[in-house]
């Protein structure tokens, strides 16, 4: 008989901001089916790190911060959902000493669809600008079809004793949204639900439920990383596991979960990609990836702050699990073997067979960047010019305006094709200091990127000083951006 293997990989989207300057947020999601209702939904996780807001103190001399957050889901442009809610610190008598974040985590009823999911979030007490981030995601369950839940990945957990929003299967989860174990996670504990054997396999019927933690290199599964549940298949077969890792290398992996009929066939499966940093094993036991790989580029580079310095250089095009090991403020405290590993295992995921090729390329580009942008303090691979010429190349055009002086200085680059997807993109930067020359990314028309339909107001500010910026017809006159600027 022909193997049936549905096979699902997922990417728990980890967002990690620096809003305002200092504002650090982590969010995921994970879709569900409550096959009871017949309905999907999605579950949110925001963590807000209470060092990087700002705290006011209250009649009660007790310190609290405050996040705003703006949760909104469309399908086709209609708003299918949404939540607009403030997010309040504990109540603090010392701000000095913060140490743990606090937490956040919503649920939406959603039918199966495509939708863009919008992320809005700011700190109340600060003036900055709040960051929006803007995602697309697919829900897809069927109420005849088998399938597996996202992953729902957990910091710690305990039985319910009286149920609440964190409640789920008995047990109140504490969310871990990241995807990225650092040295100090010695366990990694998941939730997930399995839906429908019983209509794949028939009812009551024995299978096996097996997880494990598998190499993002070459698939390798270590025999202590494989834990296997015996279960009879039904509507809904909810599953949370837990693995000490404490001795795995750092590296790339997945985590997975397969659904074993009795004919020893995979017909489920489901992945989740993770990254780990443990820096208590050798360098020389770093992860399969390298070892397999033989010849490793990244060895050629034997200084440590070259190390650094490169690992800090890919950035702009980093994903977001790999901007959370990019921006620790603690690199220096890695060993070069940790570093190495994490440059090669960045190459290898964008180019397979040529990954030292894809490196010195992108090289190149930072010296290109490091010559056009650097300021005094600042390299240029670092500022917002240099970040998007390494993310989408130069641009086509770029118009310059230095020495207007009805407007800051400012320079709008246009690029006729981004990928292949985006026509007619462009991106607003400007600086209130020609001297010190760092030119910031104000706005710009790509997805994805920070969009300001007032922009003008900021470049020209010098012109409408006194007036009235907030009427319909001076926003009217600066949210034209159909000219070539």
């Amino acid at each position: 008989m022909k193997k049936i293997a549905l096979i699902f990989i997922t990417f728990l989207l980890m967002v990690q901001w620096g809003v305002a300057q200092n504002l650090q947020a982590h969010l995921a999601y994970a879709t569900f089916y409550a096959p009871e209702e017949k309905t999907p939904y999605i579950e949110t996780y925001l963590s807000i790190n209470p060092k990087s807001i700002l705290f006011k103190k209250g009649e009660d001399g007790t310190f609290s911060g405050q996040v705003e957050v703006n949760l909104i889901f469309k399908k086709d442009s209609l708003v299918m959902a949404f939540d607009k809610y403030t997010l309040n610190s504990p109540k603090l008598s010392d701000t000095t000493n913060i140490n743990t974040s606090f937490l956040d985590q919503r649920r939406f009823a959603l039918p199966n669809g495509d939708y863009e999911f919008t992320i809005i979030i700011s700190d109340k007490y600060s003036e900055k600008l709040p960051s929006v981030f803007i995602d697309k995601l697919s829900i897809n369950y069927d109420e005849n079809t088998a399938s597996i839940s996202d992953f729902q990945m957990i910091d710690s957990y305990k039985k319910t004793e009286t149920p609440n929003l964190l409640t789920k299967g008995g047990y109140d989860f504490t969310p871990y949204p990241a995807n990225y174990y650092p040295d100090n996670k010695d366990e990694i504990i998941f939730w997930t639900e399995i839906y429908n054997t019983d209509k794949l396999l028939g009812e009551n019927e024995p299978m096996l439920i097996k997880s494990y933690i598998e190499s993002d290199y070459d698939n390798d599964i270590a025999n202590q990383y494989i834990k296997v549940k015996k279960a009879e298949t039904t509507s809904l077969l909810p599953l949370i596991q837990k693995f000490n890792i404490d001795s795995l290398p750092s590296g790339n992996y997945h985590l997975g979960v397969d659904v074993i009929s009795k004919k020893n066939q995979v017909v489920i499966q489901k992945k989740y990609f993770f990254q780990r940093s443990n820096t208590k094993i050798e360098s020389t036991k770093n992860n399969l990836a390298e070892l397999k790989a033989g010849k490793n580029f990244a060895r050629e580079v034997s200084s440590k702050d070259s190390l650094i310095y490169y690992v800090k250089t890919l950035r702009p095009i980093a994903t977001r699990t790999e901007k959370i090991f990019i921006e620790n403020n603690n690199l220096h405290e890695y060993d070069a073997g940790s570093l190495r590993q994490f440059l090669y295992a960045f190459w290898t995921a964008r180019d397979k067979f040529y990954p030292k090729k894809a490196w010195e390329e992108y090289k190149q580009k930072v010296i290109i960047a490091n010559e056009s942008f650097s300021m005094l303090n600042k390299k240029g691979y670092a500022t917002d010019r240099g970040s998007v010429f390494l993310r989408f190349g130069a641009p086509n055009t770029v118009v310059k305006e230095y020495f207007n002086n009805a407007a800051y200085p400012h320079e709008i680059w246009h690029y006729y094709n981004i990928k292949g997807r985006y026509r007619d993109v462009k991106f607003v930067f400007y600086t209130h200091d020609m001297v010190v020359s760092d030119f910031e990314l104000i706005h710009s028309n790509l997805p994805g990127e920070i969009k300001n339909k007032q922009w003008r107001i900021l470049v020209f500010n010098r012109n409408i000083m006194g007036k009235d910026i907030d009427s319909k017809g001076r926003e009217e006159q600066f949210d034209d951006y159909n000219s070539p600027y």
